[in-house]
């Protein structure tokens, strides 16, 4: 939408695909794990742990990957 000039802004982790497209970080964000309390993964959480607990999926992108998922790529882990 932004290579054709149908948004002229968008706030959002963007990775910039077009060479037209530029791009300026405005802030940082944290990292939040949301799960009950007794959780069984809080006993012991690891990114390994964490990779294998179910989880659930809030977008409104078209696609399932995310900087989330491309971090733990780098340490070899997925999401299930």
């Amino acid at each position: 939408s932004l290579a054709q000039q149908s948004l002229d802004i968008v706030i959002d982790v963007l990775m910039p695909t077009h060479k037209d497209i530029r791009s300026s970080l405005i802030c940082h964000e944290g990292f939040s794990l949301i799960c009950r309390k007794d959780h069984p993964i809080l006993q012991q959480l690891t990114l390994e742990h964490y990779g294998k607990a179910s989880h659930a999926l809030v977008s409104l992108k078209d696609f399932t990957i995310d900087t989330v998922d491309m971090a733990l790529a780098t340490q070899g882990i997925t999401r299930n």
